[in-house]
């Protein structure tokens, strides 16, 4: 490799790591608000915090490495054409193949880490947080409360508050709960409470008092007041254990490949597209990267966005119509990619004036 190959690399992997950095500090600060919007509306439990964050980390870089490699080689030759640094290159017999080495060359290493993350890390994460929110939603009422603020129950039927908790979660102090239907309220307090789990049903059942009960309707002036000893409430019906069914997303490549059924095949290979489309990129890249003298460094940026967005959107399409069975599963990504390809080659062609021969030879 000699010295212009390298210093190529250089400026590729410095603008391109820096791209890819923004890119996924940017979607994954939008991403943590919604994540612990989540956990505080108490849609999954506080140990699902980091879980849920590789998720979406991981799910983010599959998506962002294609983009940002693109656009870190746009930045490059963007850069280098703007320091005329190209056309002394150009001058010195360097043209698009030698360009294209250090593009590939550099390509490869990005491409792996893609692939690592599109074909396992992703549906790993996944699979992985959504064990923690499923062994949330299998967990008793009262090993999700806390004592000291306003708790809702899984089912929204109860809004309840208690003073204090022992250690073990069974005996409460200074109770207060609400129920409200159709606008009919319900609030109760008590000095304790003691949770009680039945046997042989297995229902959990919250037994508090001495304390008062109100019923009426919001607005009202007439309401009735119950005065108790002792009062059970259920809290939790003992149902069976969720078992969910493991979504496409969470399977691994292994059990994909091995499957026979549409969706795992579609997934499949929408898993392969995306690495395969950051080769693509990057030879789209180079030609789309040129900016004409006295123009700015960023000129071909919007067609640049605009070539990627249009890959995208092409994608998205042939994956409806896979769905639809309009396409073969096997092949329909891949007319995408060639279609890109031969553009890049054709854009490479027009640049070094191919267009300009044919129509003098005619």
């Amino acid at each position: 490799m000699n010295i212009v190959s390298r210093y190529l690399i250089l400026e590729i992997f410095k603008s391109s790591i820096a791209t890819i950095l923004v890119l996924f500090v940017i979607l994954m600060t939008n991403s943590l608000s919604s994540i612990l919007s989540e956990i505080s509306m108490g849609d999954a439990p506080d140990a699902a915090l980091v879980p849920l964050m590789l998720k979406q980390a991981s799910y983010i870089m599959s998506m962002v490495i294609p983009f940002g490699f693109y656009l870190g080689v746009v930045f490059a030759f963007g850069r280098l054409y703007k320091d005329y640094e190209i056309s002394v290159l150009n001058s010195c017999g360097l043209g698009y193949r030698q360009m294209l080495y250090p593009v590939l060359v550099l390509a490869i290493p990005f491409f792996l880490v893609n692939a690592l993350f599109s074909l396992s890390l992703s549906a790993s994460a996944l699979r992985y947080s959504e064990s923690i929110v499923d062994s949330h939603e299998n967990e008793d009422e009262f090993e999700q409360i806390q004592a000291g603020r306003f708790n809702v129950s899984k089912n929204a039927d109860h809004v309840f508050y208690m003073e204090e908790m022992s250690d073990d979660r069974i005996h409460l102090k200074n109770v207060i709960i609400t129920q409200s239907s159709n606008d009919f309220v319900s609030i109760e307090v008590a000095d304790a409470g003691v949770q009680i789990k039945d046997k042989k049903t297995g229902d959990l059942f919250l037994d508090v008092g001495p304390g008062t009960r109100y019923e009426g309707f919001p607005g009202d002036l007439e309401f009735t007041v119950m005065k108790y000893q002792t009062h059970g409430i259920l809290m939790d019906l003992q149902n069976e254990e969720l078992k969910r069914e493991i979504g496409v997303e969470e399977k691994s490549f292994l059990e994909l490949y091995s499957s026979t059924a549409k969706e795992d095949k579609i997934e499949m290979q929408w898993r392969i597209a995306v690495p395969i489309a950051l080769l693509v990129l990057s030879v789209l890249a180079v030609p789309v990267s040129y900016v004409a003298p006295r123009k700015g460094r960023y000129g071909k940026m919007g067609v640049a966005v605009f070539l990627y967005i249009l890959y995208v959107n092409i994608m998205g399409v042939v994956l409806t119509w896979v769905e639809q069975d309009f396409m073969a599963v096997e092949f329909a990504f891949w007319f995408v990619h060639l279609g890109f390809l031969s553009l890049s080659f054709l854009l490479m062609w027009h640049r070094n004036k191919g267009f300009q021969q044919l129509r003098a030879a005619l």
